[in-house]
């Protein structure tokens, strides 16, 4: 009888050691493929912070060459006004629409655009 127990243990021990090597070969595959998604989130994160910096650098260059091509057409302007023969009430006129600076809010409106775009990539 105690032979016949002891087969019986034999063998419940025997189906949980396969059952234990199935379960261990399932963790460390699920532990794998865990390991390869967290390993690719990584690389997409570092991708989009790279592409994102390139964005802003581009971004601030684009800015900058609008800054100095408006200050440069705006110069122009001043000293077209200064030397034309127009009246000078028209041209008092003309110049302190120049003081408004309309195109100075367009920039001031990309500006703001740009800055919000930045704090955006940057988060």
């Amino acid at each position: 009888e105690n032979q016949g127990q002891q087969k019986v243990v034999e063998k419940e021990l025997k189906d949980l050691m396969v059952e234990y090597e199935l379960l261990l070969q399932a963790f460390q595959k699920v532990e794998q493929e865990r390991d390869e998604l967290l390993q690719r989130q990584m690389e997409s994160i570092l991708d989009v912070q790279q592409r994102s910096s390139l964005k802003k650098i581009l971004l601030e260059k684009k800015l900058s060459a609008l800054t100095e091509t408006l200050e440069e057409k705006e110069a122009q302007l001043c000293t077209t006004l200064s030397v034309s023969s127009i009246e000078p009430t028209t041209r008092n006129a003309a110049a302190n629409k120049l003081q408004v600076r309309p195109d100075a809010r367009v920039l001031s409106r990309a500006n703001e655009f740009v800055k919000l775009f930045l704090k955006h990539l940057s988060k």
